[in-house]
C-alpha cells in the first residue's frame, strides 16, 4: 500500500521530541551522577594511600635514625674524649653526652640552624650517632697525627673536613679529618690545619676520663692499637618547617656534612625536606627514673621537663605525626581532633589547632626503644 506524500513526511513532534530530551537528561545524570561519584572516591582512596605511604616513610626514617641514637662500634666506658673545637655553632658536638635531646616546641629554645625556620607549636628532635662508614684500624702513629686503616676499608666514602669517631675496648674520640689520602689508606687529624673548620683543639687522641677541649688532660697522647674501629659522625635533627612550596608545611631533617666555605672545609648542619603536607610532630621523651635502671621507661615527658641529667637515661620516644592531602577532598569542614603522642591537634581552641579546611588529614603515632644507650 503506497502512502500519500503527506503521510511519507510525518515526523516527531515538538512534545514528544520534549519527552525524549528529558528522559535523554535524566539519564545522562545518572550517569554523571555515578561517575562523579566513582571519582571521588578514586581520588579520596589514591590520597589516602598517598599520605599512609608517605607517612610511612618518614615514620620509618625517623625511627630508623632514632633506634640507632648513640651508636659506635665500641662498648661505652669511662674514657671518652672530645677534642673538636667548639665555634658556637657546633651544638651537635655532645655525642658522649647523650644519645638524642628533643625540642618542645613553643617552650624550647632551638638550635640556631633551624630555629627561624620551625613552625611554631612542633617539636624537633636532635640524633646524635656514629654513621654508615666503619673501617678497623690498622696503623695509630701517634707522631705523625695518622691513622692508617686496614685495605678493606672503603676510604673514599670520607674525605677532608668529615667528623669521625675512633675506639677500642678502653677509650673512645671525636675528631675531625684534616686531610685523606685514599690511596695509602691514610686520615690525619692534625690540630694545626687552617683549613678545617670547627678544627681539633689538640692533636691527642684518646684519654683518661671523659675529657673535652679545655680540660687539664684534653692534650693527652693515648694509642689506638691494630683492631680499633673507625666510625664517621652522623648526627641529625627532625623537625616542621615551610616546604620549597609556599604555604605547605614538610618534614625536613638536617644532616652534618663537610663543605668547602671560602676554602676552609666546614662541618655544617644542612637542610634536606623529606616529606610535604606534614602539619605537625609531637614527641615524648621515656625517661628510667628507677635507682638501679632497668632500661625500661617509668615515666613520659616532654622535651622541657627532661632534666639535663636525665637524657642519658632516656630509654624510649613516642611520636606522633600529623599529615595532610594537601587536596581539599572531604564534603565538609574538618573538625576532627587529633591525638600525637599525647598532645591534642583541634580545629579551634587555645592549644595547638589545624587549619578548618577539607583536606583529609591522617595520623600515625610510634613508641621506639632506644638500643644503644
Amino acid at each position: 500500500m503506497l502512502l500519500s506524500s503527506k503521510q511519507s513526511h510525518l515526523g516527531f513532534s515538538i512534545i514528544e521530541l520534549m519527552v525524549a530530551l528529558v528522559i535523554g537528561l535524566f539519564l545522562l545524570s545518572g550517569v554523571l551522577t555515578v561517575y562523579l561519584s566513582n571519582k571521588q572516591t578514586y581520588v579520596s582512596t589514591q590520597s589516602l594511600a598517598r599520605v599512609q605511604e608517605n607517612l610511612r616513610f618518614s615514620m620509618d626514617m625517623l625511627t630508623k635514625d632514632a633506634r640507632m641514637a648513640g651508636y659506635m662500634p665500641c662498648r661505652y666506658q669511662a674514657n671518652l674524649s672530645n677534642i673538636l673545637t667548639d665555634n658556637g655553632n657546633t651544638w651537635w658536638q655532645p655525642f658522649f653526652d647523650s644519645g638524642l635531646v628533643g625540642f618542645e616546641g613553643g617552650v624550647s629554645t632551638f638550635p640556631a640552624t633551624i630555629a627561624a625556620d620551625v613552625e611554631p607549636g612542633t617539636d624537633a628532635i636532635a640524633i646524635f650517632k656514629g654513621g654508615s662508614f666503619e673501617a678497623s684500624i690498622l696503623v695509630h702513629d701517634t707522631a705523625a697525627e695518622e691513622i692508617i686503616l686496614k685495605d678493606t676499608a672503603p676510604i673514599n666514602e670520607l674525605s677532608k673536613g668529615e667528623i669521625a669517631i675512633i675506639c677500642d675496648s678502653h677509650q673512645a674520640t671525636l675528631f675531625q679529618i684534616s686531610d685523606v689520602d685514599t690511596s695509602d689508606f691514610e686520615i690525619e687529624y692534625s690540630d694545626s690545619a687552617a683549613d678545617i673548620s670547627p678544627g681539633n683543639c689538640t692533636a691527642g687522641l684518646g684519654s683518661t676520663g671523659n675529657v673535652v677541649c679545655g680540660d687539664a688532660n684534653s692534650g693527652e697522647t693515648h694509642f689506638f692499637g691494630e683492631g680499633a674501629q673507625l666510625v664517621s659522625y652522623a648526627p641529625v635533627i627532625y623537625y616542621i618547617a615551610e616546604s620549597d612550596t609556599p604555604g605547605v608545611f614538610a618534614l625536613k631533617r638536617n644532616h652534618l656534612v663537610a663543605r668547602d666555605i671560602s676554602g676552609v672545609e666546614t662541618a655544617n648542619m644542612e637542610a634536606e625536606e623529606l616529606l610535604q603536607g606534614v602539619e605537625s610532630m609531637q614527641i615524648r621523651y621515656g625517661v628510667d627514673t628507677d635507682a638501679s635502671p632497668d632500661g625500661i621507661a617509668n615515666q613520659f615527658f616532654d622535651a622541657n621537663l627532661v632534666a639535663t641529667s636525665d637524657w642519658p637515661n632516656v630509654v624510649s620516644i613516642q611520636v606522633g605525626i600529623l599529615m595532610a592531602s594537601g587536596d581539599e577532598i572531604r564534603t565538609n569542614i574538618d573538625t576532627n581532633t587529633y591525638n600525637l603522642a599525647g598532645e591534642l591537634i583541634a580545629p579551634s581552641g587555645p592549644g595547638l589547632t589545624h587549619p578548618q579546611d577539607q583536606q583529609m588529614r591522617y595520623v600515625v603515632n610510634s613508641t621506639v626503644s632506644l638500643r644503644n644507650r
